[in-house]
């Protein structure tokens, strides 16, 4: 019998105590514990192992990641340019306005432009078909569902997945692919107090995500512009439309009136109208009559008082200077 081997005193009575005592650490014997790990060696090496294999598989997926920030401030001061107040204002200093402020920066629109300006298809952070030479390979030979036949994997996914027909359909789901791995890598953020707007990105390569994060923030400020200009244009061309309305309503004005004017004979001439010329002409001609008819009355006067006075009417100057009077003396 061994030191564990502990047996209930017999029935019988005695003096014994029951429960017993246990037996000390000095007393236990060690050889019991080398059969029990002689027999389990197998469980225990196969434990060690397995978890050798996930640790290191673990710490093989492991990188380190750098996070990059840039800052946003959002201008609340409206800007007057070209006396259009209602087209380059600045933005309303509101909750509202801040919120989609937020969602124009987490726009797929704006993440596309930057995917497609800094390359980020051919990046295998964002591109995970590039990643299946390495751990992604490993990964995807030990999955189960990989052992499975074509039509048992389409079941348990729920359905029969349709693959893409043309090359343009891969490029375009293998884009939004990458479009969804880079929103999930970056951050917005406000605190709800100020106008300042924080982007984050995070990535394994610090200069990258430095770089993703300070041409997110650029293209955001272009759109701003871009969308600023874009509003200018519109109006402008919708006040040209005006002014060439206008414009076709003055001349239509402008041929009314002159068919107006000959219907009235009304017409002009050198900045005044034919009946305003005819009256002046009128008017130039009856004040020469008035002066004639004023001499031809004043000479008619004197040569009735010369015919009063005897010899009177030889000597008026008309008669003297009368060419037919100078004849008869002759």
């Amino acid at each position: 019998m061994t030191a564990l081997d502990i047996k209930p005193p017999a029935s019988g009575g005695g003096s014994a105590i029951w429960p017993p005592r246990l037996p000390s650490i000095a007393q236990v014997d060690l050889s019991h514990f080398l059969k029990i790990l002689r027999r389990q060696r197998g469980l225990i090496l196969g434990t060690v192992v397995l978890v050798t294999i996930a640790t290191v598989i673990a710490v093989y997926q492991i990188t380190p990641i750098f996070t990059a920030q840039a800052t946003v401030m959002l201008e609340t001061r409206k800007s007057k340019v070209v006396g259009i107040d209602a087209v380059l204002s600045g933005l309303t200093p509101d909750i509202a306005t801040i919120r989609s402020e937020l969602d124009v920066m987490r726009s797929r629109t704006l993440a596309g432009r930057a995917v497609d300006q800094l390359g980020l298809v051919n990046d295998p952070e964002f591109n995970s078909k590039l990643r299946e030479d390495g751990i992604g390979a490993f990964l995807s030979a030990i999955n189960p569902l990989n052992l499975l036949p074509a039509d048992w994997r389409d079941a348990v996914a729920g359905g029969k997945t349709k693959e893409p027909a043309s090359d343009e359909e891969k490029q375009s789901l293998t884009r939004a692919r990458v479009i969804d791995a880079y929103l999930k890598q970056l951050g917005v953020i406000n605190d709800g107090r100020s106008y300042i707007i924080r982007m984050t990105f995070d990535s394994s390569d610090a200069a990258k995500a430095a770089r993703i994060v300070n041409k997110h923030a650029d293209l955001y400020l272009v759109e701003q512009l871009e969308a600023k200009f874009e509003a200018t244009r519109r109006a402008t061309d919708w006040l040209n439309t005006r002014l060439d309305d206008l414009r076709g309503r003055v001349r239509e004005s402008d041929r009314a009136v002159q068919q107006f004017r000959e219907r009235n004979h009304l017409l002009e001439a050198r900045g005044a109208t034919v009946a305003a010329q005819q009256l002046s002409e009128l008017n130039t001609q009856l004040t020469v009559e008035r002066a004639e008819r004023s001499q031809a009355e004043a000479r008619l006067r004197r040569v009735q008082d010369l015919t009063r006075t005897p010899g009177g009417i030889e000597t008026a100057a008309e008669v003297l200077a009368s060419p037919l009077i100078q004849r008869l003396r002759e």
